[in-house]
């Protein structure tokens, strides 16, 4: 007789609730879209400066908006953030895409007539290399649908994208009500 249960599996590291490319494959299926209402996909402008305490911390700006770009330490840049089924960590998160060769290639995917909307479908993400030096592989797995464990938990979460805009937390209550700490 063991302590820990016969299916027992280490706890994956959340990433605060964002999905973390690592080095080598990454799966992930699409869950959100822009259609949706309230939207779990979005896009914009990210800029990243520092705050009064030393933190960087990005500001994004709604596509149509002006952004004022000598108020960042670097170059603002595009990004597109969206649920998705993280297969590693068995949890829906937020992707926040700012490589455009990642977002090219879905892009590419979903104005394909071959393969069509990415959520009917996982998507391999390969990353190698380091720094400057980093390369990223997307590839589109065989159609399947969803299982029902991934419905479930994309209907349970309660994620506002649209917080990323003013600089509140997405995953915050979207009922007000403050959750009691254990």
């Amino acid at each position: 007789m063991s302590f820990l249960t016969k299916d027992y599996k280490p706890l994956q590291p959340s990433g605060g609730g964002y999905f973390k490319l690592k080095p080598g494959e990454n799966r992930i299926r699409i869950l959100g879209s822009m259609n949706d209402n309230p939207p779990t996909a979005i896009q914009g402008t990210v800029g990243w400066g520092t705050d009064s305490e030393g933190n960087r911390k990005p500001d994004r700006t709604e596509p149509g908006q002006k952004v004022d770009a000598s108020k960042y330490e670097d170059k603002p840049k595009e990004f597109h953030a969206f649920l998705v089924w993280d297969y590693q960590g068995e949890q829906v998160c937020i992707m926040d895409v700012t490589q455009a060769s990642i977002m090219g290639e879905i892009i590419s995917l979903d104005n394909d007539p071959d393969w069509g909307d990415p959520r009917e479908y996982d998507i391999s993400i390969v990353k190698t290399g380091e720094g400057l030096e980093t390369r990223y592989n997307t590839t589109p797995k065989p159609k399947k649908a969803q299982t029902g464990e991934i419905k479930k938990a994309f209907a349970d979460a309660e994620i506002n994208l649209m917080a990323l805009f003013s600089g509140g937390d997405p995953f915050a209550p979207v009922s007000g009500e403050k959750e009691v700490p254990f």
